[in-house]
């Protein structure tokens, strides 16, 4: 029998009583919150970096991480990671048990993916991909002008949701709560603080409980999924190719995904000669 798991400790009440002032989120001025994972690192050789936020209020916040729980709670794992769970077959970690069984992780990403369209009002995504960047930036001063690939990516990632607030619920305010940890992150935070932008890093384990941020968990399925999908670009002959996962999410979430590649990379440069000039 599994035992009965503790009520998770709440991400939006945590942060209330850390950056709030002890203020009940309910009654708290700030009515938004994004949660942001990247997946794939500015380091890698080659790839596509990724970005993800995941936006939604307060109320629906609470009543996803609830649901979320329930999930795990009834898969009996302890938390979701997508690339732990695409290793399972090596035998070790939480996923094990599911090291000869396909049918099983599907259902319950299945399910996770619903808890994410009850529980979220948009995701938004954003892509890099590092050849191209590599490519552009050999001839225009990219990096300098724009910022690493990190940098680029969640700056954008953070401008699209941004954009939407203001479009959607202009007087709302929102918090943006980065997973802790990523390469390039710091020069991240040192740009917000630069344009008086306020980003809060977050690390991905509860400190009071040890567990991990059911928000960050969420983000993590996305991210890494379009990561996966982004990917296989060109060696693809349909949609499906992408996988069910990846499928599911496109279908199910209300979402922006966007990606840099050579031709924005290019024209970003040349919109902003003072920014990205030609290297000589």
């Amino acid at each position: 029998m599994t035992p009965a798991r503790v009520k998770p400790y709440s991400f939006v009440r945590h942060l209330a009583w850390s950056f709030w002032l002890n203020h009940d989120p309910k009654r708290c001025i700030v009515t938004f919150l994004a949660a942001y994972d990247a997946s794939g690192s500015e380091n890698d050789p080659s790839g596509v970096l990724v970005v993800v936020a995941l936006a939604a209020t307060e109320a629906k916040w609470q009543k996803f991480e609830q649901d979320w729980g329930r999930v795990l709670e009834k898969f009996d794992v302890p938390y979701l990671h997508l690339k732990e769970l695409n290793h399972r077959h090596s035998g070790q970690g939480v996923y094990a048990k599911w090291k000869d069984d396909d049918e099983t992780p599907q259902l319950f990403l299945r399910e996770l993916i619903k808890a994410l369209k009850r529980g979220i009002n948009k995701t938004f995504c954003y892509g890099t991909v590092l050849d191209d960047y590599k490519e552009v930036n050999a001839t225009y001063k990219l990096r300098e002008g724009a910022g690493s690939p990190y940098v680029l990516t969640a700056g954008s990632c953070h401008d699209l949701v941004n954009n939407w607030m203001k479009r959607k619920y202009p007087r709302h305010p929102i918090f943006h709560v980065f997973e802790q940890g990523d390469c390039g992150q710091r020069a991240l935070e040192k740009l917000a603080r630069r344009h008086n932008k306020v980003i809060i890093p977050i690390p991905k384990i509860n400190p009071e409980t040890g567990d991990r941020w059911i928000p960050f968990q969420g983000a993590d399925l996305f991210s890494g999924a379009y990561r996966n999908a982004a990917n296989k670009r060109g060696r693809v002959q349909s949609y499906e190719d992408y996988g069910p996962v990846f499928n599911e999410l496109a279908v199910m979430l209300p979402q922006k995904s966007l990606i840099h590649h050579t031709v924005t990379l290019r024209a970003l440069c040349e919109a902003n000669p003072d920014r990205c000039p030609r290297r000589e």
